[in-house]
């Protein structure tokens, strides 16, 4: 893959796989959501599409916040 795929998407790909604890998995969780948010990003703007930043924004906020509250959220 490091010969086509792009360097930020590689990037984050090392990132988005947990091992198996709670707080790496939350860690991969949020990585996995930064690298599509990016790639997304990246894709609405080549073909010329509104990218839902609202949507994304509250969708982040929640997870950020039942992640946050420990005991709450089983992964």
């Amino acid at each position: 893959m490091e010969e086509w795929v792009h360097p930020q998407a590689l990037k984050g790909l090392q990132s988005a796989f947990a091992h198996y604890d709670e707080d790496d998995t939350k860690g991969a969780l949020l990585a996995a959501m930064d690298l599509f948010r990016w790639i997304a990003m990246e894709t609405a703007e080549k073909l010329s599409y509104p990218y839902p930043t609202k949507a994304d924004e509250h969708v982040t906020k929640w997870i950020r916040t039942c992640l946050s509250q420990k005991g709450s959220v089983k992964l």
